[in-house]
């Protein structure tokens, strides 16, 4: 079916697979995507890049150690560099046009930055990208 029940882990205004399709909840439902397989693709990888910094925030916030953190931050700036070798930035207008429904979108922003004197966007450092530089 194309529309089903919210499942109430997900989070509302947020892309979710349900049996590796994109559907999208709002409310008490979940929609199923209509996108082309690179649309998909890429919501694919915003969907990892969100879960694992929401993820890492949660280990953060729970002071989880060290040693667990800085692992999460590297699979963190694995996926964030896989995924923008492939898909280019978070913040390009395709990956925006994919993504920014999601309520996560503007997080996932947060992982780049706006350089306003030369109107571009780059990654963070990577000490800091991943939210994990403890200063």
């Amino acid at each position: 079916p194309d529309i089903i029940p919210a499942d109430p882990d997900i989070r509302n205004y947020s892309f979710t697979l349900v049996d590796g399709d994109v559907f999208y909840r709002e409310g008490g439902i979940m929609v199923r995507q209509d996108v082309s397989a690179t649309m998909s693709e890429r919501i694919k990888g915003m969907m990892e890049l969100r879960d694992c910094t929401r993820r890492l925030i949660e280990l953060q916030t729970i002071d989880a150690g060290d040693g667990v953190i800085a692992a999460e931050q590297r699979r963190l700036n694995e996926l964030y560099d896989a995924f923008t070798a492939k898909h280019g930035l978070i913040s390009s207008r395709e990956n925006k046009r994919a993504f920014d429904v999601d309520s996560s979108y503007y997080l996932l922003c947060s992982l780049e930055i706006h350089d306003d004197v030369h109107q571009a966007h780059h990654p963070a450092a990577p000490a800091s990208r991943a939210y994990g530089h403890r200063g």
